[in-house]
């Protein structure tokens, strides 16, 4: 809590994980969302993809799928593996056609290199364009 309250990234990221998960206190998804949201914005990947999927799920704020995959792709490209299967999943699925803006090819054949040569199998399309 000392850490967080400093303004330590990561101790922000941990106290939005206690009380996103109910450990060593009360689950709170509105107190989780603002820790995240804190932490993200000192930069944490981690905070920066759980930020992304309260959004994302509506947990401790309105759902927004647009701002879901801006937290995740800042994530993503910040070296986040799970935000990257997610950004590309998106991508592949076609899930955010309304957000072209955001669709960069280049990144995206990026990031799916860097998820094979990881040996990562939990998302197993190819989708290099």
């Amino acid at each position: 809590m000392k850490s967080a309250i400093a303004r330590n990234a990561n101790g922000q990221c941990k106290l939005g994980y206690c009380y996103d998960h109910g450990m060593g206190t009360t689950k709170n998804e509105l107190k989780a969302f603002e820790w995240y949201l804190k932490s993200a914005e000192n930069g944490n990947i981690m905070a920066q993809k759980n930020l992304g999927y309260c959004y994302l799920n509506g947990s401790g704020t309105v759902k927004n799928e647009i701002k879901a995959f801006e937290w995740c792709l800042k994530s993503a490209e910040g070296g986040n593996a799970e935000a990257q299967n997610y950004v590309g999943k998106c991508y592949y699925d076609g899930a955010l056609i309304l957000i072209k803006q955001f669709i960069d090819i280049e990144k995206l054949q990026i990031m799916e290199l860097k998820r094979q040569k990881r040996g990562d199998l939990s998302y197993d399309h190819s989708i290099i364009i």
